[in-house]
């Protein structure tokens, strides 16, 4: 089979032509089929080719975007220069990857940090190569698996009834919760959950938490969206606070904002709004006892303390800081004089070996299923809705996901948690997965992947690598690694 790699830079309307290729200026580019033909006088060997376009805008569907429509022109050209005046398509695969890249601009007196986000397509297409019959180019009624647009083809000739599946994912079931007002007090708890209730009930009233994360000390976490924490003891509510400092600005990123809990400022006793003045919380709070050390308010009962914690800022119209209420913290009597320093639950040394042996990119068998991971680390995090689907957290750096038991895809980050982690930690859970941590060692390894500046992909018949380094320099660590298995 003849194998083709191009990179496609150009995707605006103005700038296409400059960026289709000499090769599909042809005069004859061969046709691709929507059925088969009558009269075949020579098949030509199957032609397959990978097309990357960079800097990928298209909103809509990748099928209807420039760049597809370009990858099948680069496939026409292709096979008109190979001699074939017909095309039937016979793979159609394409891989988007999105990237988000923090850079650090150096001035005179200060340092600017910013955010970079590039989304890439890479399309793979396949296809058999003909010559028609000169006296004959009809077609058959027999469809080609996919058309001339590139989409796949399903024949019936048959009638059936079939109930459409319902959609019982996380994010789904959370859009049809009504969310309850963001109103936090002793006496209902927050968003009506009052402390003492059952993670059942939690979950009945607030819909599927975002993440659930399992803490040591047989405790557990769950968040809604990124500003809402909900904190378990053997399944009993004991806190709920606005802020956990037990993930990373990296993990909460993960997670997806969610309506009515991240778009909307919460109101303590119904009169004392976020960001309220502490001077003016004091007096719409009577009661509050005011430790003036670190800037707080307490409220407590016989059974719980809230706790309301006011952050300094300087408003550029006033020489002297203004304090302003940015969190809460909702505690049962029986924690409140405890040390609560909550830390998520990690695998051992031995647990993370085990695991990761059976995600090891050179292993041979069968990838491993989410049962037999979690038999390994039953205390698996889970980030329930995160704009890309459900993910399982093994570890500080390493997520998979899940399609009907099937590895779909696994990601390597930088920390999810907030642990005494070091570099070393990071580039050790990529090499357990037998791959080198620099550019360089990784091209050399693998000397047919695409080097993209400082992104290197890798694409196989089960699987499409993406690595992502610090630098477009040959020693360049990576930071991020991406596997979508086919």
């Amino acid at each position: 089979m003849n194998r083709h790699r191009f990179i496609l830079t150009c995707l605006t309307k103005v700038a296409i032509l400059a960026c289709i290729s000499t090769s599909a200026q042809a005069k004859t580019l061969a046709t691709i089929l929507d059925y088969q033909p009558s009269c075949i006088s020579e098949r030509l060997s199957p032609l397959a080719i990978d097309v990357i376009a960079q800097d990928y805008v298209d909103p809509g569907t990748t099928e209807e975007s420039i760049a597809f429509k370009q990858a099948l022109q680069e496939l026409q050209a292709q096979a008109s220069q190979l001699g074939a005046n017909a095309i039937a398509l016979t793979s159609v695969k394409n891989h988007l990857m999105r990237a988000t890249k923090q850079l650090t601009v150096n001035y005179t007196n200060s340092v600017s940090k910013h955010e970079k986000t590039s989304t890439r397509l890479t399309t793979h297409l396949e296809a058999d190569l003909f010559k028609l019959c000169p006296h004959d180019t009809s077609l058959t009624s027999k469809r080609t698996k996919f058309n001339s647009q590139g989409y796949p083809i399903q024949s019936f000739s048959y009638a059936y009834t079939m109930a459409l599946p319902i959609d019982q994912s996380p994010a789904s079931l959370a859009k049809n919760i009504i969310v309850p007002a963001a109103e936090i007090s002793l006496a209902s708890g927050a968003y009506g959950i009052t402390l003492g209730m059952q993670a059942e009930q939690v979950s009945a009233y607030l819909g599927p938490p975002s993440i659930e994360i399992g803490l040591e000390s047989n405790k557990s976490a769950w968040g809604y969206g990124r500003s809402h924490w909900f904190i378990f003891s053997d399944n009993q509510l004991i806190e709920i606070k606005s802020h956990a400092a037990f993930i990373t600005a990296y993990g909460r990123n993960l997670i997806e904002p969610r309506d009515g809990f991240d778009d909307v400022s919460w109101k303590v006793n119904g009169t004392v709004a976020q960001k309220t003045d502490m001077d003016t919380a004091s007096k719409l709070l009577p009661k509050a006892k005011k430790l003036t050390r670190n800037n707080t308010l307490k409220l407590s009962n016989v059974d719980s303390q809230l706790q309301l914690t006011f952050e300094k800022f300087h408003p550029n119209s006033l020489e002297e800081p203004i304090s302003l209420l940015t969190e809460y913290r909702l505690q049962i009597q029986g924690n409140v004089n405890k040390k609560q320093l909550y830390s998520a639950h990690l695998p051992t040394t031995s647990e993370l070996g085990r695991l990761t042996s059976l995600l090891n990119i050179k292993r041979e068998s069968s990838k491993p299923s989410l049962n037999q991971l979690q038999h390994i680390y039953p205390a698996m995090s889970r980030l329930n809705i995160s704009g890309s689907g459900v993910w399982w957290l093994i570890g500080n750096h390493i997520q998979v996901q899940f399609q009907d038991d099937k590895l779909t895809k696994l990601r390597v980050s930088p920390p999810v948690f907030v642990q005494e982690d070091t570099l070393a930690s990071y580039l050790s859970s990529i090499e357990s997965l037998g791959l080198p941590t620099d550019k360089q060692s990784f091209l050399k390894q693998y000397t047919d992947a695409s080097d993209n500046f400082d992104m290197v992909d890798l694409y196989r018949d089960d699987f499409a690598l993406v690595a992502k380094y610090e630098t477009d320099e040959e020693d360049a660590q990576m930071y991020e690694l991406e596997i979508e298995y086919f």
